[in-house]
């Protein structure tokens, strides 16, 4: 059933969330290559993945997305991804690495529920 038939509205919202970009400021790169100069970095779990996603990346898929929505839709993409040890050991392969353990909150956190899976 598509959610333009069951409701009638005259506007429909579209919004896109992805989280960081791949170089964009405040994001895992910068922050690894400030503490590289400590000498030590910190892992929040040796089993943690990071995505991959660009700036290009990101603008294609929301186009591409525009063009099949028709209202109440939920797209999740298939992102990159890589160890997040890989990534510190890429930066800082000689820096001490520090594991603080991810926050019981985050543990429960599930990128799609099983509902929309």
């Amino acid at each position: 059933m598509n959610n333009n038939i069951a409701i009638k509205v005259e506007h429909l919202s579209k919004r896109y969330r992805i989280g960081q970009y791949v170089g964009s400021r405040g994001g895992v790169i910068p922050f690894l290559m400030e503490q590289k100069k400590s000498g030590k970095v910190t892992i929040t779990d040796e089993k943690m993945r990071r995505f991959w996603p660009t700036l290009e990346w990101g603008v294609h898929f929301v186009i591409s997305c525009i063009d099949q929505m028709y209202g109440g839709e939920i797209f999740v993409p298939r992102i990159p991804s890589m160890r997040f040890m890989d990534l510190a050991d890429t930066i800082a392969l000689d820096a001490e690495k520090g594991v603080v353990g991810i926050c019981p909150e985050a543990i429960k956190l599930a990128p799609v529920n099983k509902e929309l899976a």
